[in-house]
């Protein structure tokens, strides 16, 4: 990893972590991804309410779905996992308290909310 990178890396590392940001966060994954595992986001999240104060977030996992599926636009069963984040932000943008959104997901694919801390 280049150098710069992994300074980043570093300064990004959950674990460096001291306190919350003031920005609301999700954390979106889907229970069928390989290559960002269900176990490591659902680690994060409770890293992250262990802050004092906690960090303001919520985790939604979307069943069936594997990461193209979470950060595709969508995928072939009308699964749009993407317009759910998007939504969430936009309330962010128009003042909405961060826990109004609830992500529905679409087709055999189903949100929900399964960590909340803020």
């Amino acid at each position: 990893m280049p150098p710069a990178w992994q300074s980043l890396a570093n300064e990004n590392d959950a674990a460096r972590f001291t306190s919350a940001s003031s920005a609301p966060l999700v954390i979106v994954s889907g229970d069928a991804d390989t290559l960002v595992i269900p176990s490591t986001t659902a680690s994060l999240a409770i890293d992250l309410c262990a802050l004092d104060p906690p960090q303001n977030l919520e985790r939604w996992l979307y069943a069936g779905l594997d990461h193209g599926g979470v950060v595709g636009s969508q995928q072939t069963d009308g699964t749009q996992a993407i317009s759910d984040y998007l939504a969430w932000t936009a309330q962010r943008f128009a003042g909405d308290p961060p826990h109004s959104y609830r992500p529905i997901g679409m087709g055999s694919n189903t949100a929900m909310v399964t960590s909340s801390c803020g």
